[in-house]
């Protein structure tokens, strides 16, 4: 087994080393299959090429395990990431790690985590975060606690492994996935409950672009919200966004092939940002009927309107009239974070697994 690095890309129309991208692909979408039954939600061989040459916001370091010198897609059994923010965080670095699951339980996984903290400890970063994943069927007893509650399967496939090797349980996200359509009853009922409460905002949507005059506004929802969330016994500081940032970040989405839809709520007397809420989907791909609800952000200054619901609601009704489509929406959400999972649970959402978020001192 080898271990070769991915080199950074500088332009993504070039085609170099596009069969280690698309061995990535293929590990992580039968990783994904085995989980949850398909890879609509898997990082696909574009969006890896845009995320490796996006390097303005993170530091990127990858490698991949390749069984044999073929230099073939079949070759590639696992990869590794280690992802380290530039610009605020200068302490953590996000590692994710995948193995096929046909090549598991023979050292790949060890291998390619030693030379993440490796690189990790060589950026002078302390604190490694990695995203487990787990399927509704893993989702059995015995458990184990995280400290912001919550709890996950001892036994999973991720947790078994990082916890074995030093990794300790930060937080837990409860995955759910919603059928669509919505049942036009459930919700118009839904949207009548939110009328009393958002009668001093007003909604703005727009679909893969964002207008001059809210890039600032969001950059700002953003800066707050990444303290404001629940980061469970995860280190994390303000980061730093600004017009440019925003900008950036949409750029590069687009570049990932995705098609972001995106609902503003407006506080009409101040003409504050008061929430956001992004569905984010594949566009160009016949079979990916599954979107993403990818961020639903409600100020504390404006909470208590019911913004969270609305903004989703309306949301989840231009996607469908843009893309009829489509088949399930998923979502994952902080356990601490009780007021949106109820409002999932009063859409319809059941439960899809689960995402637990580990973290290590090296």
């Amino acid at each position: 087994m080898e271990l070769l690095n991915v080199p950074p890309i500088k332009d993504l129309q070039d085609s170099d080393y596009g069969w280690m991208y698309g061995g990535m692909e293929a590990v992580a979408s039968a990783s994904w299959e085995e989980m949850f039954g398909d890879s609509d939600e898997s990082y696909k061989a574009q969006g890896l090429r845009a995320m490796r040459a996006a390097e303005s916001d993170y530091e990127h370091q990858w490698v991949i395990a390749v069984r044999d010198d073929s230099h073939g897609v079949d070759s590639v059994v696992g990869y590794a990431m280690a992802d380290m923010p530039r610009n605020d965080n200068l302490s953590n670095a996000e590692v994710a790690l995948w193995v096929h699951p046909n090549y598991r339980k023979q050292g790949i996984g060890s291998q390619l985590l030693t030379w993440a903290e490796s690189v990790v400890a060589s950026a002078r970063r302390t604190q490694m975060i990695v995203f487990g994943f787990f399927g509704e069927y893993e989702d059995v007893p015995p458990r184990i606690s995280a400290a912001a509650g919550g709890q996950a399967p001892r036994n999973s496939s991720a947790v078994s492994f990082f916890t074995h090797r030093g990794f300790e349980l930060a937080q837990i996200e409860k995955r759910s996935a919603l059928d669509l359509p919505l049942d036009p009853g459930l919700a118009s009922t839904l949207l009548a409950s939110t009328v009393d409460f958002t009668s001093g905002y007003r909604t703005h949507t727009w679909f893969s672009t964002i207008p001059k005059e809210w890039v600032e506004p969001l950059a700002q929802l953003r800066r707050v919200f990444s303290t404001d969330a629940p980061s469970g016994e995860i280190d994390v500081e303000e980061e730093q966004w600004d017009a440019e940032r925003v900008r950036r970040t949409l750029a590069e989405e687009l570049d990932m092939g995705f098609e972001v839809l995106t609902t503003v709520a407006e506080h009409i007397e101040t003409g504050e940002l008061a929430g956001c809420a992004q569905l984010l989907w594949r566009g160009g791909d016949p079979l990916t009927h599954s979107a993403e609800q990818w961020i639903t952000i409600v100020t504390k200054a404006h909470r208590g309107h019911r913004l969270g619901m609305w903004m989703k609601l309306i949301n989840l009704e231009a996607m469908m009239t843009h893309r009829p489509d489509m088949l399930r929406v998923t979502t994952s959400n902080a356990h601490e974070n009780a007021h949106m999972l109820a409002i999932n649970i009063d859409m319809g959402f059941q439960p899809s697994g689960g995402i637990p978020i580990l973290t290590k001192t090296v």
